[in-house]
């Protein structure tokens, strides 16, 4: 995938719409002052230039991380979490758009609290990866 088509197909069709939904959200529960993040990996169709600059323009902005820590990215545990549910289901998807639809389902079901709390982690997650002097954690 090219950064153009990151851009085009990825941030303006959904990512965007979704921070503008979260932010909107947060702006209604807790006032003007909060704004969400983008976390993102280091992959360089994300971080490219164009990409960085459109988003930051339609107000997005980016939380840095290290770029292969997963320990540091409260989605890669959301993702484990939703693959755990995929494979406890009765039945496995077997086409690419059956699991798309699981997936879609099953990622609404997830708990917000549950993910609320795999983001209030970061601070453990932090420590953890400090001590371990940047080497793999618990988490």
């Amino acid at each position: 995938m090219t950064g153009e088509v990151y851009l085009e197909e990825i941030v303006k069709k959904h990512l965007l719409p979704a921070f503008k939904r979260l932010k909107a959200s947060w702006t209604r529960r807790y006032g003007p002052g909060y704004r969400p993040w983008v976390l993102e990996d280091n992959v360089k169709t994300h971080t490219g230039t164009a990409t960085r600059s459109w988003a930051k323009g339609a107000g997005m902005r980016y939380l840095n991380h290290p770029s292969s820590s997963p320990d540091l990215n409260p989605i890669e545990h959301a993702w484990a979490l939703l693959k755990r549910m995929i494979n406890e289901l009765p039945r496995r998807p077997t086409t690419i758009d059956e699991l798309f639809e699981v997936a879609a389902r099953l990622w609404m079901e997830i708990p917000q609290e549950k993910l609320n709390n795999m983001v209030r982690s970061m601070g453990e997650r932090l420590r953890a990866v400090r001590l371990n002097r940047g080497g793999p954690t618990k988490y």
